[in-house]
């Protein structure tokens, strides 16, 4: 039997960054701040986390994918 080939990092909120065969997909980014006028926020602060997907969008390592949503225009 060969190993599963992904690796799932849970960053924050909805946010994954998935790794497999040699590419890394970063689900949903939200790493700070509020939404809603407040009403929505982060459970916890993570700052490894926002590290991690800043680290890879630099180096041109992965493909983001996010839903449509009105939240994610707010920042």
């Amino acid at each position: 039997m060969q190993p599963f080939p992904w690796k799932i990092d849970f960053l924050n909120h909805a946010s994954v960054l998935i790794h497999t065969h040699g590419m890394k997909l970063l689900t949903d980014p939200w790493y700070w701040g509020t939404c809603f006028d407040e009403g929505w926020g982060l459970r916890y602060s993570n700052d490894a986390a926002l590290e991690q997907a800043d680290e890879s969008i630099h180096k041109g390592e992965l493909a983001l994918l996010r839903r449509w949503r009105a939240r994610h225009l707010l920042t």
